[in-house]
């Protein structure tokens, strides 16, 4: 796939400046302030944008349809809250914290076992998570201490100065990122012989490359990568999540039991297999924690074919 036109447009110059100087600022926050700045910021981002308010408040009426109006509103509040605490508070400070530091901000990690079951840090790894808790975090904590190569593969963002900078946030946590918008295949396969953990963020609308499985209950296109790749090479899918616990505002990692592929079955047939496990994990994880999850994505975006496209 060619890369689309990056240029950036004077909005983006905008929306970069206001990013770029709010992470500069942010880390001498003090950590008690972190949460209320947080919140105003989310209320005013909340607000401000109308359009993907009304994303976030369609997506909770369609996951959650025996809630209440007040309740769908307060969840896409604490999202938006949450998200900006996640992006200026704690993903920009990434790159600079020192090992010991980033460590303390989990608070634990529960079932190791089961990424030790998958292959641990002794070979290539297939690990999907999605834009729930503080997705970046863990990545950034097995790169930074435990000193696991990591291969990311990231959708690049609609403002290409803020993509650059982020990237760079990843790069000095020791990543590799794999952009989506190219061919992956060729540098995820390099991953691989070099026994890198392979991370997938797949929760977000794959268009019509991906493949339909029941997210909430509604048909959503899912990219078929994790799936396809561990079919392919053999390879295990271990679930990762870290999520922020009562525990003093930090995050506890949860690994979940490795998805293993039969590569005896049809490979179509496991691929959805295996996208149906993973899927269904993260969805059942956003049911404990909906406000930590990332509602402002048209997640339904693309529909079946036959199935007309709902308001979002």
């Amino acid at each position: 796939m060619k890369p689309r036109d990056r240029r950036p447009s004077l909005s983006h110059w905008f929306e970069y400046s206001l990013v770029r100087c709010l992470s500069l600022v942010a880390p001498w926050a003090p950590g008690c302030a972190h949460a209320p700045i947080a919140r105003l910021f989310g209320l005013f981002w909340y607000y401000v944008l109308p359009i993907r308010r009304r994303v976030a408040l369609a997506n909770l009426a369609r996951a959650f349809p025996g809630r209440n109006a007040a309740w769908r509103r307060k969840v896409a509040q604490s999202s938006a809250a949450h998200f900006v605490r996640v992006m200026l508070f704690e993903f920009f400070a990434l790159g600079g914290k020192k090992p010991a530091v980033l460590g303390s901000m989990l608070a634990g990690i529960d079932g190791l076992e089961n990424y030790e079951r998958g292959g641990g840090d002794a070979r290539a790894l297939i690990c999907v998570t999605g834009h729930l808790g503080n997705w970046e975090l863990a990545a950034a904590y097995f790169s930074r201490i435990r000193g696991r190569k990591i291969a990311a593969l990231a959708k690049p963002m609609h403002n290409p100065l803020v993509e650059r900078l982020v990237s760079r946030v990843r790069r000095a946590c020791g990543w590799e990122v794999i952009s989506t918008h190219e061919d992956p295949l060729r540098p995820i396969l390099r991953a691989v012989r070099e026994g890198r953990l392979i991370v997938f963020l797949a929760d977000q609308d794959a268009r019509r490359d991906g493949i339909f499985v029941p997210f909430f209950s509604h048909p959503a296109s899912t990219a078929r990568g994790p799936a396809f790749l561990a079919c392919r090479l053999g390879l295990p899918i271990v679930v990762g999540i870290a999520c922020r616990s009562p525990e003093g505002g930090r995050y506890r990692l949860r690994f979940h039991p490795p998805i293993v592929p039969d590569r005896s079955a049809e490979r179509e047939a496991e691929i959805e297999r295996l996208t149906r496990a993973h899927v269904a994990i993260l969805e059942e994880a956003i049911r404990e924690n909906p406000e930590q999850y990332f509602w402002f994505h048209r997640r339904w975006k693309t529909r079946p074919k036959g199935i007309e496209r709902t308001a979002e």
